[in-house]
């Protein structure tokens, strides 16, 4: 349900032709009327996910109403992640595509010989009209996206780890500098220096937008260490022996997102799919 509000809140402005563009001054990505893009990417990455495999379990099950409106629904969240633009959230959509594709092909076990043969049916027309068609017409969406990487790219002189980094290594080596000179070091490396104060006074190197940074320098070494020990409880949790879940899962890629792209601990969109990914590694482990 969550991925399917998300997904008609983007694509029906898009259809309406209203909202606003990924990047400011730029043609590159849509993102409606959603605030921040990380955020948008990061909540359509957690939406394909799910959405993946509750289409995986329902080609595996019963075919019905239900299957159709998840394919309707799986192609609304690549769409979505298109429209968005961000490289990660492209990359992830491609990600989940082609490993949903083997595993519906070579994984999984059907009703019926029938099932079976629908699928690889299936399968190759919908390569061949991707092929064929469909990469066409993602060309033409991501095209704003693809004009921006490429001049970042000569904008940085072909520096890959700036450019795949969105510039945050730099973010990251002047944050660090104005953390490690500050006046009061012993009170900011032990306690932080505080979010505001960081913006207020270092204004776009105030913010890394990587979370374990950006927390470092806001909470100091008490803060970081109390944040580790709670994702640390709850990575235990989720890869207990016995234990693995799509939670587990999700909870992997959230902690990678939050540690390279940022926007998850401190966002209140993407901290509650944090929240909810949480809740359900705890259920999981009572069920």
């Amino acid at each position: 349900m969550i991925s399917f509000l998300f997904t008609a809140g983007l694509l029906i402005p898009y259809v309406l032709g209203v909202g606003y563009q990924t990047y400011d001054n730029s043609d590159a990505g849509y993102k409606g009327y959603f605030f921040a893009n990380n955020d948008t990417s990061f909540a359509f990455i957690i939406s394909i996910t799910f959405t993946a495999r509750a289409l995986w379990l329902q080609l595996a099950g019963k075919w019905n109403m239900r299957l159709l409106l998840l394919l309707v629904l799986y192609a609304g969240n690549i769409i979505c992640l298109l429209l968005v633009g961000t490289k990660t959230g492209i990359l992830y959509g491609v990600t989940v595509s082609v490993f949903l594709l083997v595993h519906l092909l070579f994984g999984t076990g059907y009703r019926s010989t029938l099932h079976r043969i629908l699928i690889w049916i299936a399968s190759f027309l919908a390569i061949g009209w991707v092929v064929f068609r469909g990469i066409h017409y993602a060309v033409e969406i991501v095209e704003g996206t693809y004009e921006r990487i490429v001049y970042f790219y000569h904008l940085y002189d072909g520096d890959l780890v700036r450019l795949l980094t969105s510039s945050r290594s730099d973010f990251l080596e002047s944050g660090m500098t104005y953390f490690l000179e500050d006046s009061n070091l012993g009170f900011s490396f032990l306690f932080g220096q505080g979010f505001e104060y960081r913006l207020e006074n270092f204004g776009r190197l105030g913010l890394i937008e990587m979370d374990f940074f950006d927390g470092l320098f806001g909470l100091g070494m008490l803060g970081i260490l109390l944040l580790v020990l709670m994702l640390g409880y709850f990575s235990w949790l989720a890869f207990a022996k016995g234990e693995r879940s799509i939670y587990s899962y999700m909870f992997l890629v959230i902690v990678m997102y939050s540690f390279f792209a940022g926007h998850v601990l401190f966002s209140a969109l993407s901290s509650t799919f944090l929240g909810l990914v949480c809740g359900g590694i705890i259920l999981s482990k009572k069920e």
